[in-house]
């Protein structure tokens, strides 16, 4: 069991690892008994996907704001620091390139773990997305709610422990 203060919050956690898999167990990984959840904000514009993925997060414990364009998704970002961002590029009024780009300019908003989840599988674009600090790049057709929960969690662990 380790202890790790988190912005603001103090989670005890046991580390659990299956390194031939690198999976994380959901139920190994749970806030301390204060009740305090981790917050992952959902930048989706598609509300079936968005709703979808809420739904497998909230059900794995985790607290999901949403926003359903890139301008909703910084001007949550500028009152609130959740401890990762899901977000997708192609978004209305402000893309994701842009959310990320605003949140280099914040030193705090820099250091939140993102995780892009998008339909677009061009190189150019994953190059892109981490050079301006994406963590992991996920092509919403190759992988399922669950694979989604399982990757925030790695990034999560990764970061914070």
């Amino acid at each position: 069991m380790f202890q790790r203060e988190v912005p603001g919050e103090i989670y005890n956690l046991p580390l659990y690892y299956e390194w031939r898999t690198m999976s994380v167990s959901m139920a190994e990984f749970q806030p301390s008994e204060k009740g305090i959840k981790f917050s992952v904000l959902v930048v989706e514009d598609d509300p079936f996907l968005g709703d979808l993925i809420v739904r497998k997060l909230v059900k794995n414990g985790f607290e999901t704001p949403r926003a359903g364009d890139g301008e909703e998704a910084i001007e949550y970002l500028k009152h609130n620091t959740p401890h990762l961002v899901l977000l997708d590029i192609r978004l209305p009024k402000k893309d994701g390139f842009e959310v990320l780009e605003w949140m280099q300019s914040d030193p705090m908003k820099a250091k939140i773990p993102v995780i892009i989840l998008s339909n677009i599988n061009q190189s150019e674009d994953t190059e892109r997305a981490m050079k301006l600090g994406a963590k992991d790049y996920l092509v919403k057709v190759n992988y399922t709610p669950d694979d989604v929960v399982e990757r925030i969690l790695r990034v999560l662990h990764g970061t914070y422990f």
